[in-house]
């Protein structure tokens, strides 16, 4: 395209050159003719311009020959998690409530006005608090039982075998929970960070509470009330923040959804997390004991990098195909997994297909089937001559039997089912890895090439209209001068 573009530029400024210099050309005998000449030249030429417009459509069409029944197209290669971190975040309830019992011990040697407020504003944080403690009745049910078989987490899409890894942190826990909360083992990290707010908070709840008992009877101004209530109202508020914090982040995993604030800064820089790895993320929450929440995040560690394939059903010359679904699968140490996304490998089944298991039956196709791979992709099954209606060259497509397409920047129509990949998307601009970067420097490359394009039609459109003009006056300017020439003195004198 790029040498086009050159000889394009190149052929055009020939042509405006030729214009400019054969106006000047000719003698006042050829005046007449060579005017009428250049209209119809310049005529043409300008028809002839109309359609010179770059195409940046790109279709390939393949045909598929497979006489088993299916084939397998080879897809993009893909990261599947083989290995996580856990990441245990401890919230001990009994500390929180007791935490809010200084609190209303300390308001309640405030004046009655503001004491009134705070008390208010507990008695709203104690119901928060309650919601994220779990009930009695579950207990009973043996949810919280760890170490039993009926163990669950209460919210969360994490695993038993998850759990297993837990089991010899929670053990040391039982016997020993501040080494525990300090201890970090192979597979598992504990991340004491919300508990070590809530205990500095409580110590400078403990450290107000002797401010106020030496303060309260020497209080004489409203001033000085004021700031003893905005006081203790701060650290409130800053304790129902975390409150609420927890709360989101338990609806969150409820629902199976990360909540990014359970994310510590160190976290994510310890794991460089980043946008791929975050979709990877799970959250499970449970509880220990009597007292302690545990929000454990589950956060990828080690990838490997795979090769896909598609397995899909295609009609043989007897119009005959396996009768299966089509499968994403990929080969890891000599075994075939059946791909799902988002789970990682512990988690990924072997592939039951039945050309593994050489057990396939064959059904037959009698109509035509289109089939969207991606959005740069469409295999047609069993064509039968289709015709395909498509802006990406000038070609007229008919599909005889089966075949593959892949197109990019056009619309392409087969049957009633229409393609499109022209439109530049949130998703077209979020690059997933470096291997997509050559789409974006082919899509900058065409943008300049159709505004260098753009600016030489202009050029010769602008010339096109100022020549003839100039050709014109010279025109006007040479009848002038031939009257005289062809007057009777002049014959005499050249006579």
């Amino acid at each position: 395209m790029c040498a086009y573009t050159s000889s394009l530029k190149m052929n055009l400024a020939v042509i405006v050159s030729t214009f400019i210099v054969g106006g000047n050309a000719g003698h006042c005998s050829d005046v007449i003719e060579e005017w009428k000449a250049f209209n119809i030249f310049t005529a043409i030429t300008a028809i002839l311009m109309i359609p010179i417009t770059p195409t940046t459509g790109l279709l390939n069409v393949f045909d598929i020959n497979e006489q088993g029944g299916f084939m397998i197209l080879h897809s993009d290669k893909i990261d599947i998690v083989s290995r996580y971190s856990l990441v245990v975040h401890i919230v001990d309830t009994t500390e929180i409530l007791e935490l809010l019992n200084n609190f209303e011990i300390n308001v309640d040697r405030l004046d009655r006005g503001h004491k009134e407020l705070l008390l208010n504003e507990l008695k709203h944080l104690r119901h928060k608090v309650n919601t994220i403690i779990p009930g009695v009745s579950r207990q009973k049910r043996g949810v919280m039982n760890f170490f039993g078989h009926a163990q669950k987490w209460l919210f969360g899409t994490l695993t038993e075998d998850d759990k297993g890894q837990l089991t010899k942190f929670l053990e040391t826990t039982k016997t020993n929970s501040d080494n525990a909360i300090k201890a970090i083992n192979e597979q598992v990290i504990i991340n004491s960070e919300f508990r070590k707010k809530i205990i500095e908070l409580k110590k400078l709840v403990l450290l107000d509470r002797i401010k106020l008992t030496s303060k309260i009877d020497s209080i004489e101004s409203s001033s000085e009330s004021s700031s003893l209530y905005y006081d203790q109202l701060f650290k409130i508020q800053a304790l129902k923040a975390r409150i609420e914090h927890l709360q989101n982040t338990i609806v969150s995993a409820k629902y199976g959804i990360l909540h990014p604030n359970i994310l510590t800064d160190e976290e994510i820089q310890e794991f460089k997390i980043d946008f791929v790895k975050i979709q990877h993320i799970k959250l499970g929450v449970t509880k220990f004991q009597d007292n302690l929440l545990l929000f454990v995040i589950k956060i990828p560690s080690e990838y490997i990098k795979v090769q896909s394939k598609m397995i899909i059903p295609i009609p043989n010359y007897e119009r005959k195909e396996i009768d299966s679904p089509i499968e994403t699968i990929f080969e890891y140490n000599e075994i075939v997994y059946r791909y799902e996304p988002m789970k990682p490998l512990n988690e990924l089944k072997e592939t039951n297909h039945c050309i593994y298991k050489k057990n396939c039956k064959m059904t037959k196709l009698n109509t035509t089937k289109v089939l969207g791979i991606d959005d740069q992709t469409v295999i047609v099954k069993n064509g039968n001559f289709v015709n395909i209606s498509q802006n990406c060259d000038a070609r007229k497509l008919l599909i005889e039997n089966n075949a593959l397409m892949q197109f990019s920047g056009c619309e392409i129509k087969i049957l009633d089912y229409y393609f499109s990949n022209d439109k530049i998307t949130f998703d077209d601009i979020i690059i997933e890895n470096t291997n997509n970067i050559h789409n974006i420097e082919e899509l900058q490359f065409y943008l300049k090439m159709n505004y260098g394009i753009d600016i030489v039609l202009i050029l010769i459109v602008i010339v096109l209209i100022f020549v003839p003009f100039m050709n014109y006056r010279k025109l006007k300017i040479s009848k002038s001068i031939c009257k005289p020439w062809n007057s009777g003195s002049i014959l005499s004198f050249q006579a």
